[in-house]
């Protein structure tokens, strides 16, 4: 049974009732105006508790935010106090004294459970935030920014990975966990929200168009299903997931012999009794899937963050999420095993995967570990987070400022973390997505592009730049 969320009168609530460690964070807000933002958001999905606030739902933030000035207008006070604000917003809204006292309510249950920082108060905000903000400032006015800026990203570290009792500061928290890896705060703090938003997305056609099995085809999908599973179990969804080991290697194969294997191994793992059914991908062309639904003799609806070609509807179906063709989210969705090359026959008589693993993919393996405990991490808090506040919070905008941060002006140490993953167009297994270039590779990539080893050039030659300009510092 759920319990009621914040917004309801007279509740007292952790931010979870699953989770001990989520539950001992404050969450955070990155200024005020997300304090009004969230207000706006719980009334206007609330209609029942705030009717008479129908025709603010989309205004109520910026006038909580002019009340302040208006106030100082109205008394003539420098720092005019709450009861002169809500008298203003009565003025500028025509709400009753009742009604103005049930916003105001609403407010101090907030405050009482958020961190708010004042308004022209500095505070610890990871770099990705704080770029995004730089190229799009309006992002301060989206709900989802002001609650990821907010996080208090030290603490989550401190508790989850050391299971400590944080200090009553966030300096305190860094001098106290020494060991966080960076792995760990990209997944939870930059590369958690990004694919966060994708898994939500499908889940949400899934329950609207009756899909109650997905099968997250490996590897990428090995990280999205432990996302999945983590929102399914706080939704109590009726969806069940499933790991499916295939790769573009196998499910492109022409060989007779290897195609039956693959046709034996899919109608082993999946249930094809019904339509009930989709496949999960991070990106591709859609070939693998047209591939495989000819040698299955089955039509196939996938759901791909990227695709760069759709598919024959007759076929199959697809679902896409973004239409930005950037290669970089398949580092976010390594797993820490092998590429799949084929099947044989285990020891109880059922098919099982073969495995090709190079020695420097092998080498990551710990890393991707952890870094997929850090996007569990935020997959958790921020499902505990939308419990707690009861309603729906929408990360499409901040997502893709994040994937577009990452992409196209990172930081230099979030380019090496996602341009070392190994990760090349051959699955050779033993070269990075985007690695540096020295001068003498550059002018050889120049004249020559086959000379180049990685998955994404563009992003090495990016990388080279950022690596320059810190050393020129």
């Amino acid at each position: 049974m759920k319990k009621e969320p914040l917004h309801v009168s007279g509740v007292k609530k952790e931010i979870s009732g699953k989770r001990t460690w989520t539950g001992q964070i404050r969450p955070g807000l990155a200024g005020p105006e997300g304090l009004y933002l969230l207000m706006e958001k719980i009334m206007a999905e609330n209609p029942e508790s705030y009717p008479f606030a129908e025709n603010y739902r989309d205004t109520l933030a910026f006038i909580r935010r002019v009340c302040p000035d208006g106030a100082g207008v109205y008394t003539g006070k420098s720092s005019p106090d709450r009861d002169d604000i809500y008298r203003v917003m009565g003025m500028m809204t025509g709400f009753e004294r009742d009604q103005l006292q049930s916003i105001r309510n609403l407010e101090d249950r907030l405050a009482e459970h958020f961190t708010i920082p004042a308004a022209d108060a500095e505070i610890k905000m990871e770099e990705c935030y704080k770029r995004t903000v730089s190229v799009d400032p309006s992002l301060k006015l989206d709900l989802a920014w002001q609650l990821l800026a907010g996080m208090d990203a030290d603490r989550l570290i401190c508790l989850k990975r050391k299971g400590a009792e944080p200090a009553a500061g966030r300096a305190e928290d860094a001098e106290e966990c020494p060991d966080r890896e960076k792995a760990f705060r990209m997944g939870l703090t930059l590369c958690g929200p990004i694919l966060y938003d994708y898994v939500k997305w499908l889940l949400n056609i899934c329950i609207n168009n009756g899909i109650r099995r997905l099968y997250f085809i490996s590897r990428d999908g090995y990280v999205l299903k432990k996302i999945a599973d983590i929102i399914i179990e706080s939704r109590e969804m009726d969806i069940q997931t499933h790991y499916l080991y295939a790769s573009r290697r196998v499910m492109r194969t022409e060989i007779p012999e290897e195609q039956d294997l693959l046709r034996q191994y899919i109608r082993q793992e999946m249930d094809l009794s019904d339509e009930r059914y989709a496949l999960v991908d991070i990106q591709g062309t859609g070939v693998s899937i047209e591939r495989l639904s000819e040698v299955v003799g089955k039509a196939f609806r996938s759901f791909y963050f990227f695709l760069l070609n759709m598919p024959d509807p007759v076929k199959n179906q697809a679902y896409v999420y973004s239409t930005i063709p950037e290669g970089l989210i398949e580092t976010f969705c390594r797993a820490p095993h092998g590429l799949v090359t084929g099947y044989r026959k285990g020891a109880e008589g059922r098919l099982e995967p073969v495995f090709f693993t190079g020695p420097a993919e092998e080498a990551q393996y710990d890393m991707l570990r952890t870094y997929t405990e850090g996007v569990c991490a935020f997959a958790e808090y921020f499902t505990d987070m939308e419990d707690l506040l009861g309603i729906n919070i929408e990360m499409r905008r901040v997502s893709q400022a994040l994937y577009d941060c990452i992409c196209h002006y990172p930081a230099s140490e979030d380019a090496d973390f996602a341009g070392e993953i190994i990760h090349d167009r051959y699955n050779r297994g033993d070269t990075p997505y985007a690695p540096v270039l020295t001068p003498q590779e550059l002018e050889e990539v120049k004249r020559d592009p086959l000379t180049y080893r990685g998955g994404n050039l563009a992003y090495s030659i990016l990388r080279t730049e950022l690596n320059a300009e810190g050393n020129n510092k």
